[in-house]
């Protein structure tokens, strides 16, 4: 949930920036965005994917979260693999016996 806060607060401070709606200039408008995400990290968008911090999290019985370990820093995010690579990995989970979860 809080990469989609994430993303609504860039999209709207690149609106705001670019001026417009219009796809090509509030694109070019993201780079360089920053939000201070709830978990109180500030995230930045360099790329075309967002980097964000890892967390570790144990539920309570009360329903809460208890934070019990977070990254650092963000975790850079990979850039987009090719379908090669893709197939690649699907034949590494099935070799291995994983089994993807949707």
């Amino acid at each position: 949930m809080e990469a989609t806060f994430i993303g609504f607060r860039m999209w709207a401070q690149a609106v705001s920036q670019a001026g417009t709606t219009d796809v090509n200039a509030v694109r070019q408008a993201m780079y360089g965005q920053r939000v201070r995400a709830p978990s109180g990290f500030e995230v930045v968008m360099n790329t075309n994917h967002l980097s964000k911090p890892a967390m570790i999290g144990k539920l309570e019985a009360s329903g809460t979260v208890d934070v019990v370990w977070r990254s650092i820093n963000p975790i850079k995010a990979l850039e987009q693999i090719s379908s090669r690579e893709r197939q690649t990995h699907r034949r590494l989970d099935i070799s291995l016996g994983l089994r993807r979860v949707h």
